[in-house]
Formats: structure tokens, C-alpha cells, sequence
């Protein structure tokens, strides 16, 4: 996803902590490695293709079109 904020890696983060999701269920959950899900959360918005992160961003209510740089 071009121009992803990094803050939208912190927040998905943030979320599925809070939610006692681990990564390994989480990037099963939505069709990517652990290793990839790893480095998008460390602010890597390139690890994951946009459907994988629409998917993430629906799953914990965090738009993403308010949180795109210029």
C-alpha cells in the first residue's frame, strides 16, 4: 500500500495485543506469514499487500484512508 503511515502499524499493533491475539493466529487469520505480519507491525507497511492489511484494518476498526500521508 503506497503512502501507508506507519501509525496505522503501531495502532494494528496495538490492537491485536490488546486483544490477546498472538501473530502466528493473526496472520493465519488473514492469509499472511508471521514473519511479514512481524515487520508491519515494526512500521514496514510494504511487508503486507493491501488486501492483507484492509483485512487487518477492518478486523480492529482502524481506517485507513484518515491515516495516509501525503
Amino acid at each position: 500500500m503506497t503512502n501507508l503511515n506507519p501509525e496505522i502499524c503501531r495502532k494494528i499493533k496495538e490492537a491485536r495485543r490488546s486483544q490477546g491475539i498472538s501473530q502466528s493466529a493473526l496472520a493465519f487469520e488473514v492469509g499472511c506469514k508471521q514473519s511479514a505480519l512481524s515487520m508491519f507491525e515494526q512500521g514496514d507497511g510494504r511487508k503486507l499487500n493491501d488486501e492483507v492489511i484492509e483485512k487487518l484494518a477492518k478486523k480492529f476498526g482502524i481506517s485507513l484512508e484518515e491515516d495516509k500521508t501525503a
